[in-house]
């Protein structure tokens, strides 16, 4: 059977290879990239790194372009590219990334054939055909997210990828065709999020000899067996997984859900492709959501609802609120609600996996460094942080490239603070919230503003509290 998909594949490359290249139009500038009627028809550059030019009016990968090119090891394809065509990356076997446009719709045949250094690899939602052979013997990626998009599976697609463990198969999908997965010798399980689709011949030959077929008991055309493979459905009490669903659009959203709604989460829970904090981070950050505009406060509220399954108390309330009031990330208070002992026991109630959140914004690396930087929008310049502002100087501090002194001199020496005219006794004031994160004690400040008055500087001031005892006690407090 190799040697069948194989001669398959080998036989489309000879068909590829003695066909003309269509005539050059434009080059655009670009003497890389030949470019005819919106087809990338030919590459003579010898970059490692390809990034196809945006402003050439590329809507299609011309069939071979970048065959056989084994110094490649990277490949941007520009928005607009609607197709890749057949054979088109064929035998990069050192290129290990590509970035694909979100205007993409299909992949020709053997697009990615023998490219077995590709480790990743984003097919965008929109694609609806990937053809035959595609990726064969792409024998180092891992796996593929598939899009929803997609509605056909090409002869021999994944054929040989032996790092596929598990495939996740769409709902939209309505096509499987011979040989899609053939010698994928680690897949172990498949797993149809919709009707069985058409299935073709050996699609599964030649895979992990456990392999298992899995599929929703709601959905039709599945029996004991799929494809030549055991199938059963998804353990789980579907009952309680929907009634899981139905309370965080209850809880988050505040109204009921459509049926096609519980479903789409519902799906995904039983499958055990996402967790009970997967789904309740959809909920929280939704535009639906997100668009009520609540307040820091009804925010902590709506969390104590939802995860933990009772009104706040008085403590906890203003602990967490205070937390986003001083600039830390919404989600790093929501992780704290779901990671929580009360969100284990609800999801144990339902039969679902909790999950966990993984924070990734520099604010919430270390909080009150957080809380330093969100004083000096907040006392120096008197309004709220911007949350790129945030992010930045709590990035730059962490990784060493600026200090907190430096960021406090960039506010409190820049146009918008002096724009106040602060007196020097208000001045002062701002220096003790800014640094000390308190209010000032008076002896202190009758000392700063004899200072001022005997003629000393404003950031001479400064760099005496920014060199204090107590504000290098503070920061060492940050691990800084």
């Amino acid at each position: 059977m190799l040697k069948k998909i194989c001669s398959i594949m080998v036989a489309v490359v000879m068909m590829l290879t003695i066909m003309p290249a269509a005539a050059t139009e434009s080059n655009a500038g670009n003497l890389d990239f030949t470019v005819s009627g919106g087809v990338l028809t030919a590459y003579t550059g010898t970059a490692a790194e390809v990034v196809i030019p945006a402003d050439m009016g590329i809507t299609s990968i011309g069939k071979s372009v970048f065959q056989d090119r084994e110094e490649i090891t990277s490949v941007v394809v520009p928005e607009g590219v609607t197709s890749i065509g057949d054979g088109a990356f064929w035998g990069c076997t050192s290129m290990k990334a590509i970035t694909l446009p979100g205007s993409l719709k299909s992949i020709g045949r053997i697009a990615f054939g023998f490219c077995d250094s590709l480790t990743g690899i984003n097919i965008p939602n929109g694609v609806t055909s990937i053809g035959s052979g595609a990726f064969g013997s792409c024998s180092s990626l891992p796996g593929m997210d598939l899009p929803d998009s997609l509605t056909r599976i090409g002869t021999g697609t994944f054929a040989y990828c032996s790092g596929f463990a598990e495939i996740i198969i769409p709902a939209s999908v309505t096509q499987i065709s011979d040989y899609a997965f053939q010698g994928c010798t680690s897949l172990s399980a498949v797993k149809f999020m919709g009707n069985a689709p058409q299935i073709g011949a050996d699609v599964f030959a030649v895979t992990a000899e456990d392999i298992k077929i899995y599929y929703l008991s709601r959905n039709t055309g599945f029996s004991d067996t799929f494809g030549g493979v055991a199938a059963q459905a998804f353990s789980g009490d579907s009952d309680k997984v929907n009634a899981f669903v139905t309370r965080l659009y209850e809880k988050i959203l505040g109204r009921s859900a459509s049926s096609s709604e519980i479903n789409y989460y519902a799906d995904y829970l039983t499958a055990q492709l996402i967790t009970g904090a997967d789904a309740g981070r959809g909920f929280v950050f939704s535009p639906e959501f997100t668009g009520r505009k609540l307040s820091n406060s009804d925010y902590v509220e709506v969390l104590y609802q939802t995860f933990m399954g009772r009104a706040s108390d008085t403590d906890g309330k203003v602990y967490w609120s205070s937390m986003l009031d001083e600039g830390v990330s919404r989600l790093y208070v929501f992780r704290g609600f779901v990671e929580s002992v009360e969100f284990t026991d609800i999801c144990n109630g339902y039969g679902i996996n909790r999950g966990t959140v993984v924070l990734t914004d520099e604010r919430d690396k270390n909080l009150n460094l957080t809380k330093f930087v969100y004083r000096l929008y907040d006392k120096a310049l008197g309004r709220a942080a911007d949350e790129d502002g945030l992010e930045y100087y709590a990035g730059e501090i962490l990784a060493g490239r600026v200090t907190p002194v430096n960021a406090a001199q960039n506010f409190i020496f820049s146009d918008e603070f002096q724009n106040r005219n602060l007196s020097d006794e208000d001045y002062v004031k701002v220096l003790y919230t800014t640094f000390m994160g308190r209010e000032f004690d008076q002896d202190g400040l009758d000392f700063h503003l004899a200072r001022l008055a005997s003629g000393t500087g404003r950031e001479e001031i400064l760099m005496g509290f920014a060199y204090s005892p107590e504000f290098n006690t503070i920061m060492n407090g940050f691990g800084l």
